[in-house]
């Protein structure tokens, strides 16, 4: 018959069945054995004895108070014929559960005897809790070191410094952790009190990018994933909120998204089955590639432009670099003359632009030819820059041309009846060859109607600057 044992505490087991321990309490020829505890760890709050017999597995004894003072541990052994051995155990435990100290004893009783011994219960170096993982989805979370695999066993007791490592079942991710963790790397934690994790995986779905237009550019996503450029298709787990950034080489601009996207911003998706997005790139206009018909045009593309060299073809088989203002009245002004006072500089016929002595990179006047083409291409209006004062002149002639006058080629005005340009400047005169002013207002605009037969703007005059100022020349 297995053997019974009596646990005695002095301040609470005489109304559990159990007699305080006294002589006569102890059965016929049975042992006694008494345990005093002079040290156990300080914050313990409830001392936990096992009792462990050879070949046997340990088993729990009553806990034992350890406020304000445990009372002594008193085990009553029935007679065994036999001395007998055995291990008492106990762990020292905070109110929350973690175990704090350790203390181990081994005794040897033979019937009759009465045994009074100390025992010390010693502080362990790092407290002994309770680690729990709550998984969500499909994957596996393991400890370093080992003790905890999740999985099958997903609460350990462990103590010290602990690295969790979550593994993503084939089609899943890992999304990330909570409670004492965060983020998505490996975790550690230190053991101090019990703790709760939580693991969350997620089953991945696609999402594909596709660029469109002629232009260049690529498409990056947050988190990482897709460089498109090379890799346009990624996985993602569901419930991902993927942002992605488009930026265009810089002879492209990003013209806009669609399919899961829209607009020009960075575009965030929430991934929720496979899904696509296009990104459309448009090549700039101005480049040898894509001429464009005027500065215009370029000005009026709807991206940010500044001005520079820019390649025009204003009617087919007419392609040339052009020098495009894109600051003055909303730009996309022509340069098409430069000269020192009312004498241009080095007319040449020749499309190419070249410097000239005041630093301005173009050429110092096009060819008729070009004139004529960037009026059938619908050019409107001067701009005279020069002397630190600027006129900007409108006309509303259908056409105009270009005249020559004794074998010179001057800038073109055909000015025909009822026509209208303006100025800014209101104290200008009009005559016969066009414009000069005197006494200038600069940026008032004053209206002026012409009279009878046609006339022609056959030069530009000073414009009001010393003789031999510079000043260039510019149509839209």
């Amino acid at each position: 018959m297995r053997s019974m044992y009596c646990l005695c505490m002095a301040v609470s087991l005489m109304g559990m069945g159990c007699t305080a321990p006294s002589p006569t309490s102890m059965p016929p020829g049975g042992a006694r054995l008494t345990l005093t505890f002079v040290s156990i760890p300080p914050g313990t709050a409830r001392l936990r004895p096992h009792l462990i017999e050879p070949g046997a597995d340990p088993r729990p004894l009553a806990e034992i108070s350890a406020l304000p003072t445990p009372s002594p541990l008193v085990l009553e052994l029935p007679p065994a014929g036999a001395p007998r051995s055995l291990r008492i155990e106990v762990e020292a435990v905070r109110h929350n559960g973690c175990v704090v100290g350790l203390g181990r004893g081994d005794y040897r009783l033979a019937d009759g005897d009465r045994q009074d011994h100390p025992f010390i219960v010693s502080a362990l170096a790092s407290p002994v809790c309770r680690l729990t993982v709550e998984k969500q989805g499909q994957g596996r979370v393991s400890s370093e070191p080992p003790g905890l695999d999740c999985g099958t066993v997903c609460s350990a007791n462990l103590s010290g410094t602990i690295r969790l490592l979550a593994q993503p079942e084939a089609g899943h991710a890992f999304v990330g952790w909570s409670g004492a963790c965060s983020g998505k790397d490996p975790c550690e934690v230190r053991i101090e009190a019990p703790l709760q994790v939580g693991a969350h995986f997620a089953p991945l779905q696609g999402l594909s990018v596709a660029r469109a237009g002629d232009g260049q550019g690529e498409v990056v996503s947050d988190p990482p994933g897709i460089q498109c450029g090379t890799t346009c298709n990624a996985a993602f787990p569901s419930g991902t909120r993927v942002k992605l950034t488009a930026t265009a080489a810089p002879t492209s601009f990003f013209a806009g998204w669609s399919g899961a996207c829209s607009g020009k911003d960075p575009c965030e998706v929430q991934i929720s089955g496979s899904q696509g997005v296009t990104a459309t790139f448009t090549l700039r206009l101005g480049q040898e590639q894509k001429p464009a018909r005027t500065c215009r045009q370029i000005a009026q593309q709807g991206v940010p432009v500044t001005t520079g060299r820019y390649w025009l073809e204003p009617v087919p088989g007419t392609k040339f670099v052009a020098y495009c203002d894109m600051t003055v009245d909303g730009g996309g002004w022509t340069l098409v003359m430069n000269a020192v006072g009312s004498v241009p500089l080095n007319m040449p016929q020749a499309h190419q632009p070249e410097r000239v002595p005041d630093g301005l990179m173009e050429a110092s006047k096009y060819s008729d030819e070009i004139i004529r083409t960037l009026a059938l291409a619908g050019a409107r209006e001067f701009l005279v820059v020069g002397g630190g004062t600027t006129y900007l002149l409108r006309y509303s002639a259908e056409n105009w041309a270009v005249w020559a006058s004794n074998g010179a080629t001057n800038m073109p005005y055909d000015a025909r009846q009822g026509d209208t340009w303006y100025s800014n400047a209101c104290n200008g005169h009009f005559n016969n060859r066009g414009f000069s002013t005197w006494n200038d207002n600069p940026y008032a605009e004053c209206p002026r109607t012409f009279q009878g037969p046609p006339r022609y703007m056959t030069q530009f005059h000073t414009f009001g600057y010393s003789w031999g100022a510079p000043f260039q020349v510019f149509v839209r």
